[in-house]
């Protein structure tokens, strides 16, 4: 379980990075293509100060659940902490990883209800394909972090949007 985070099951920060690191040196020999997606739900805080860290820790499992619905067997999703979560995916296309980004955003329902609460959340994702965007580990996280916080604004009412 070194490998993995206790709460979801999935994968952690340093399982992920082994697998990029090898799906990188893979794809660059056979010509692939590869998705990292940065994945953030939006207002997660709150639900944690309004329902408890029980809720936020269901909550969690649920869109881990529903994040593992997505994954073929040469993908992997990772957990990086908080609700914070990272995906690498084999696609043939930008397209492809446009076709993903919908999935995604599709498969995880955003109604959530347990016995003691019931809540939405909404997701912000982020994408970055290698090689085409970068051949670079950190670009290709800087570049999906900074799409993910573009959709995040877009998301906000006009009052909350950072300047």
């Amino acid at each position: 379980m070194a490998s993995h985070d206790p709460l979801t099951g999935l994968a952690n920060r340093s399982l992920f990075m082994e697998h990029l690191t090898h799906g990188m040196a893979e794809a660059a020999r056979m010509d692939w293509m590869l998705v990292v997606a940065y994945i953030d739900l939006d207002g997660f805080k709150q639900i944690n100060d309004t329902y408890g860290h029980e809720a936020g820790d269901h909550v969690l499992k649920r869109v881990a659940r529903d994040l593992k619905k997505i994954m073929r067997q040469e993908d992997i999703i990772a957990r990086f902490g908080g609700d914070e979560f990272v995906g690498l995916f084999h696609v043939n296309s930008h397209a492809d990883a446009a076709t993903l980004k919908k999935k995604i955003l599709e498969q995880i329902g955003t109604e959530i209800i347990c016995d003691t609460f019931q809540t939405s959340i909404q997701l912000s994702i982020g994408m970055s394909v290698y090689p085409t965007d970068s051949t670079d580990i950190d670009t290709l996280f800087k570049i999906a972090d900074r799409e993910m916080y573009a959709m995040k604004n877009q998301s906000k009412p006009y009052s909350e949007k950072e300047k």
